[in-house]
C-alpha cells in the first residue's frame, strides 16, 4: 500500500557520479521536491551520500526520511539484536 506521489533523478548513470554528488546539493535538491503531501521521502541509491544529512534534511521537511543504505544498517542492526537508538543518522534510529 505504498504510493508514490512524486519521483526525481540526477540523472546521472555511473556510480562515481552519483558519489560525487555535494551532500548539500542533495539537501537543496529535496528541498525543491513537492513532498506536501507525502508521509515520508526515500532516497534511492547506495552510492549517494545521504546518510551524513538525513537528520538534516528530516529537521527541514519536517518528514520521516528513508535512504537504502540508512535502511541496509537498521536491518543489519536489528537481525542481530541491536536494537539502541542511534542519534545523528535519522528518526529511522531513533526507535
Amino acid at each position: 500500500n505504498i504510493e508514490i506521489i512524486s519521483f526525481n533523478s540526477f540523472n546521472l548513470e555511473f556510480d562515481n557520479e552519483i558519489a560525487n554528488v555535494d551532500p548539500k546539493y542533495l539537501i537543496e535538491t529535496i528541498n525543491k521536491i513537492n513532498h506536501k503531501n507525502a508521509d515520508a521521502v526515500f532516497i534511492s541509491c547506495t552510492a549517494l551520500r545521504a546518510v551524513e544529512v538525513l537528520d538534516k534534511i528530516e529537521q527541514q521537511i519536517s518528514k520521516f526520511v528513508i535512504s537504502s543504505n540508512q535502511a541496509m544498517i537498521w536491518d543489519c542492526l536489528r537481525s542481530v539484536n541491536i536494537n539502541n537508538s542511534i542519534s545523528g543518522y535519522g528518526k529511522l534510529f531513533s526507535n
